[in-house]
């Protein structure tokens, strides 16, 4: 006669699950964070009847403004039946590219058109994505009626900023019917 045989040893390893069709956006413009943009793709290896889904968050291994950058996307998975099955493999990408943004802004605030007796800009304030410094020749106190001023506004990209692609005679002063000149 046959014996029923009970044991509590059993194994049951967990599914191993791939990701299909993932969808990568591999460049972005800086923004000071790591994010980039992914979609999970498809999941694959769920068995009938089980409800598991499957989201991806992707990072660049820095913020900075580069080429041949390392992205990585690590999966996570959901569901009532989630246990049950080990996530995808984190993928790796090392064509990431963080492009630098560009600074289009013509007016540099602050900078006016030296009036007579007027006491000349000393400082400015930095605008989004440069710092701005700004020296007059001659110098003065106060400015004189009839000298004729240069003023020299140095901008220095901040992080993650570019100067590139500036235009010659891009910039404007407020108050003057001059163009203000920039070389290119």
């Amino acid at each position: 006669k046959p014996v029923n045989y009970t044991t509590s040893s059993g194994i049951i390893t967990a599914v191993q699950l791939t990701v299909s069709a993932p969808t990568l956006t591999t460049t972005k413009a800086y923004t000071g964070t790591t994010t980039a943009v992914v979609t999970a793709g498809s999941l694959s290896g769920v068995l009938g009847g089980d409800t598991v889904t499957v989201s991806g968050v992707a990072n660049y291994a820095d913020a900075n403004v580069g080429t041949g950058k390392t992205i990585t996307t690590v999966y996570t998975l959901a569901g009532a039946q989630q246990a049950n099955y080990t996530k995808p493999v984190n993928d790796i990408n090392n064509t990431g590219v963080i492009t630098a943004i560009v600074i289009n802004t013509a007016a540099i605030s602050g900078v006016t058109a030296p009036v007579a007796g007027a006491t000349p800009v000393a400082t400015l304030a930095d605008g989004t994505g440069y710092t701005a410094t700004i020296s007059w020749s001659p110098s003065a106190g106060t400015f004189a009626g009839t000298t004729v001023y240069t003023a020299t506004v140095t901008l220095t990209a901040k992080t993650g900023y570019t100067l590139t692609g500036v235009t010659a005679n891009f910039f404007t002063v407020a108050g003057t019917s001059t163009p203000a000149t920039n070389s290119a």
